[in-house]
């Protein structure tokens, strides 16, 4: 199978319709002011983005989290307006929220992500876990977005989620495992990211994986990519983190997933042709023994 995944694309409003100024409050304060210091996620990358993956179609696309900078209604609209346009058919799509995604309590309160991305996975409403069986492969996207007080952007996954978690991959016959969640469990480096911003049940989403055979953990939020091979039990598990599809390196990975082994290529964002071009030879991670 060829999955293509994309990270952190911010969508910010047209620009932020609708919105009045009192709404720029608590948390949204920061979220405001990264958007006039040009911290913004332009949405011309993400289009450029979207006219790649086009061009040579995955089977399946997954977006790790943070569609929205601060959570309104018009951003959403807007990223899913955007969204809808993935080369793919809505049961082909995994799409989980990040941090910024739940960035108040009142939009984590009205399930407002779930309310907006249902659609495009062509569900009447959406709760998580969320498994989808693709071919060969079961997808179980979970969710550890929050809402966090201010300077903090950690998440949590919970006791009742990783049950369902584990129950749902012990059932599957799937022979390909893949997991999606915002925060990862760790950094490159191996080791958790500080407190405020890193996934508090990541120790136990890794065990959970390496005792269920998963071989891809699909993970968002740095902002820099990079890849992590942890042992298992049954195979080793690959953590994966795209980045962000629309800043800083702005690129966004695409894999073969295999039975043995998973192979990633990175696509990288050329700002002089405004065009998504392939950065560096394919990385091949074998899953046999």
């Amino acid at each position: 199978m060829e999955l293509a995944h994309i990270s952190d694309i911010h969508v910010m409003g047209a620009p932020l319709a609708g919105e009045r100024w009192q709404r720029y409050v608590g948390k949204r304060i920061l979220g405001g002011f990264n958007l006039l210091t040009n911290r913004s996620h332009p949405v011309g990358v993400l289009h450029a983005a979207l006219e790649d993956l086009a061009q040579d179609p995955p089977d399946h696309v997954a977006v790790t989290g943070d569609l929205t900078n601060l959570a309104f209604e018009s951003e959403f609209a807007r990223a899913c307006e955007l969204l809808s346009r993935l080369p793919v058919p809505p049961e082909r799509r995994s799409i989980i929220p990040g941090n910024h995604d739940a960035y108040t309590r009142e939009a984590h309160a009205t399930h407002r992500f779930a309310r907006f991305v249902a659609p495009l996975l062509g569900e009447a409403q959406l709760d998580y876990p969320y498994a989808q069986r693709v071919d060969d492969v079961l997808f179980l996207s979970l969710d550890s977005a929050v809402a966090t007080p201010f300077l903090h952007a950690y998440g949590v996954l919970g006791e009742a989620q990783l049950a369902t978690a584990e129950r749902l991959l012990a059932e599957t016959d799937a022979p390909i495992k893949v997991v999606l969640v915002h925060h990862p469990p760790l950094l490159g480096d191996g080791k958790p990211d500080r407190v405020t911003r890193g996934n508090r049940d990541g120790k136990a989403l890794i065990a959970l994986c390496q005792r269920q055979g998963v071989q891809l953990l699909l993970c968002g939020h740095t902002h820099r990519a990079f890849q992590l091979t942890l042992p298992g039990e049954r195979v080793p598990l690959l953590v994966s983190c795209a980045g962000s599809t629309t800043k800083h390196d702005a690129i966004y990975r695409r894999y073969r997933l295999r039975p043995d082994g998973v192979d990633t290529e990175n696509r990288r964002y050329d700002r002089v042709h405004d065009r998504f071009v392939l950065a560096g030879p394919a990385r091949r991670t074998l899953h046999a023994p």
